[in-house]
């Protein structure tokens, strides 16, 4: 069985404002990966850059309320990005438990249970 003339033109026409959808839906997608990868390369610009020196771990246990940057990157397992999101949620609300750090993203009950040799909450 085979197609009419119109029919091939009309398969035809199809096929190419496919293509031309995907071409331009591509290019949409990856316009806003750029603006997305933009975007976190601003955030991660903004986070200060601190040399940490791995042997000067605070002595005793550190008060997340109360604590630093440079104190908080001091901890094992709290890096730049992790005391940028403690200080965070911090000014927004203050810190009633230990607990209440697994609400910080890349915290859960592993790091948590690590964490509560350095930090405590007053």
């Amino acid at each position: 069985m085979w197609f009419t003339k119109e029919e091939r033109i009309g398969l035809l026409l199809i096929g190419v404002s496919m293509l031309v959808g995907g071409v331009v839906l591509n290019k949409k997608e990856e316009a806003g990966l750029r603006n997305l990868k933009d975007s976190a390369i601003e955030v991660l610009e903004e986070v200060p850059s601190v040399e940490v020196e791995n042997d000067k771990i605070p002595k005793g246990k550190l008060n997340i309320n109360s604590a630093s940057f440079e104190e908080l990157v001091k901890v094992p397992g709290i890096g730049p990005k992790t005391a940028s999101l403690i200080l965070e949620r911090r000014q927004r609300e203050k810190f009633k438990s230990i607990e209440e750090l697994k609400e910080i993203k890349g915290i859960g009950d592993k790091k948590l249970q690590k964490l509560k040799e350095y930090v405590e909450v007053k």
